[in-house]
């Protein structure tokens, strides 16, 4: 279980884990650490299940990859052709999945999701404050000395990451979270003070003051203030549309679940919470008008939906099988329009549409049978607010227009939260 919170803290720090001995020396740990847990019985049955889909998703690469093997494609010129073109992105790939389904093995054995949970919020809060504490000052490097790759500035916030869209992805359950705990907490204080009410003769604007509960209160709105902030200052239209959507959501949903008393107030101060975000970033009004101006009008000539376009025929060329697990890179520039020439595109801007072309109608298939799997068994049993079945919603979408999954501080943060969503449902339909 430690080994967990000490990823998701320290792997966003070694710019989101891409670089590479840091991510080989945290996929060692988590190998070493499920050959010592998967002794255990699983306690979370449903989290083991979408450890066996990476695992078989790991295991149909295995398969393309073989074949490709095999299969020796005739060239005029150039002779023999083996069918896979490039085995080092396949066999990445293929350790990627695996890694996955290591990780989901280690927490399906875990028995406190209250504490898991507590370090995810604290690593958004961390890269929240990191990523602002660089936003004014982006000189191109973390900590303002240590490079990436591609050194270059930026106006928008996205430190410990170099793409401000990651940054935006891994803040999104850490968010939902705390805003779940804001309700949640919100609650148990209106409920305090109404028994209150009821022994006490003072106001209940003194009642209130007075609650034990109301400093954790402010501290709970001061996160979720922090988060939103950073998230909209990543200007990720990804991540800021559909969070936005699904957080008001969220928010009504709660409201016309509970009393008329709290649904008012719990209104109110979201309209309050909004306007208060929104006049934080108003002295970047300029950066945010011309992001939203972009979104809207010129991202219709975006090279990143030009990919999506030309790579359909990938598809249609292999609709059953799949262009081969990780072999999208490869394969594109077999279809691409004389546009992407000089370029080299490592993924295409969406996670799911390149693992159904990668993947095929029999991956897509694979992926159905245990996600409908994991549904049933545990995202049927709701608990008193919606917000993580929204946080999952908001990731899923986000990763249909981007790639954050490629991402492993992403990726590991995800398998954790979604881990922790899973475990929370699979208690309450134990407890009845």
């Amino acid at each position: 279980m430690p080994l967990v919170p000490i990823l998701i803290i320290l792997s966003p720090l070694f710019f989101g884990s891409v670089h590479t001995p840091a991510w080989l020396s945290f996929s060692a740990l988590i190998i070493f650490s499920g050959i010592y847990s998967i002794k255990k019985a699983p306690l979370f049955p449903p989290i083991q299940t979408l450890g066996l889909w990476c695992l078989s998703i790991a295991l149909y690469g295995s398969l393309q990859f073989c074949w490709g093997m095999i299969f020796k494609q005739p060239l005029p010129i150039e002779g023999i052709s083996l069918g896979v073109p490039n085995q080092v992105q396949m066999e990445s790939a293929i350790f990627s999945f695996s890694i996955a389904a290591v990780l989901f093995f280690i927490l399906a054995r875990t028995d406190n999701f209250l504490k898991l949970k507590a370090y995810i919020i604290y690593s958004g809060i961390i890269v929240s404050l990191i990523a602002l504490s660089h936003w004014l000052n982006d000189t191109g490097r973390l900590f303002w000395i240590f490079e990436p790759s591609t050194v270059a500035a930026s106006n928008r916030a996205r430190w410990p990451f170099v793409n401000p869209n990651h940054l935006g992805a891994f803040l999104i359950f850490p968010f939902f979270f705390v805003l779940e705990e804001f309700f949640l907490k919100l609650t148990k204080l209106k409920e305090s003070v109404s028994k209150d009410l009821l022994k006490s003769h003072s106001s209940k604007l003194s009642i209130y003051l007075a609650s034990p509960l109301l400093p954790s209160l402010l501290i709970i709105a001061s996160k979720a203030s922090l988060l939103s902030v950073t998230i909209l200052a990543s200007l990720s239209r990804g991540v800021v549309v559909p969070l936005s959507i699904l957080s008001l959501i969220g928010v009504i949903h709660f409201s016309f679940s509970t009393g008329a008393r709290l649904k008012s107030f719990s209104l109110w101060l979201a309209m309050i919470f909004a306007l208060a975000t929104v006049g934080a970033l108003y002295e970047q009004k300029e950066i945010l008008e011309a992001r939203l101006v972009y979104g809207l009008i010129a991202a219709v000539d975006d090279l990143r939906w030009l990919m999506i376009k030309e790579s359909l025929p990938l598809l249609y060329g292999s609709p059953i099988f799949g262009v081969g697990l990780g072999l999208w890179e490869e394969r594109f520039f077999s279809v691409a329009s004389s546009t992407f020439v000089g370029l080299r595109p490592e993924y295409l801007h969406s996670d799911t549409l390149q693992l159904i072309i990668e993947t095929g109608l029999i991956g897509s298939l694979i992926t159905t049978f245990f996600f409908i799997r994991v549904y049933k068994d545990s995202f049927l049993f709701k608990g008193k607010t919606i917000f993580p079945e929204l946080a999952v919603i908001s990731f899923l979408l986000s990763s249909t227009f981007d790639f954050p999954l490629r991402i492993p501080a992403i990726s590991w943060i995800g398998i954790a939260s979604i881990s922790v969503i899973i475990g929370n449902a699979v208690l309450r339909k134990r407890s009845g």
